[in-house]
């Protein structure tokens, strides 16, 4: 069993990848991850409420394209290039792993949290494994597109869920570290009910309202 100091360090290490090796990562690995990923069915659900589509080789460049187009008519720039998407260095992973619900969040909001955990999970294997990840965000401001791009090549069964987020996968560059952390977060943890610890701010007396001129002007 994994000792609690390995696993905060591992999940306190990862961060997204400012570039990627060239070196192609073995699909039978990005598959295993997968699985273990994936690999726990909370016995409510019939089927796995997530779905993991793998992207690669030019595949991935057409996807990438789509996107860029579909961002610079979302913000009316015009025709971008084709990797507007994101830095060329985040690009040039060996793979992109779209990560969806099975059905849209206004249909089963536990479905998009599970989908959500698992792409957690990948990307906690994934730097386990040795590789990095980078979450792409803009993918998420257009989602049709995503969904079009896999309804055209694996079915009308995805274009009914929701995409959850897009990572870009592979090994990181050498001399880069697989997960560059950032800067340490401040303590976000608040507690109720606690006696040894109240509450932040309880104690601390209300914030004073500057009134209006006009009503200083009236009082004087």
């Amino acid at each position: 069993m994994i000792s609690l100091d390995d696993a905060t360090a591992l999940v306190t290490g990862v961060g997204d990848a400012p570039r990627f090796s060239a070196e192609p990562v073995p699909y039978a690995l990005i598959d295993e991850l997968l699985r273990a990923a994936g690999g726990r069915l909370p016995a409510r659900f019939d089927e796995p409420p997530w779905r993991f589509v793998v992207v690669v080789d030019r595949e991935r460049e057409l996807l990438v394209a789509r996107l860029a187009e579909a961002l610079g008519r979302l913000w009316n720039l015009g025709p971008i290039p084709p990797r507007g998407l994101a830095s060329d260095e985040v690009l040039d992973a060996p793979a992109l792993v779209l990560v969806f619900s099975s059905v849209p969040a206004s249909e089963g909001l536990e479905a998009l949290a599970m989908a959500g955990a698992a792409a957690q999970n990948a990307t906690l294997l994934a730097h386990a494994a040795g590789l990095a990840t980078h979450r792409i965000h803009a993918a998420s401001l257009v989602p049709e597109v995503v969904l079009d791009f896999v309804g055209e090549r694996l079915g009308p069964e995805l274009r009914g869920g929701q995409l959850v987020t897009l990572l870009a996968l592979g090994f990181p560059e050498r001399g880069s570290e697989a997960a560059p952390a950032g800067r340490p977060a401040r303590d976000a943890t608040r507690w109720i009910g606690r006696a040894d610890r109240p509450p932040s701010g309880a104690s601390d007396p209300p914030p004073e309202v500057p009134k209006p001129a006009a009503v200083l002007r009236a009082t004087r």
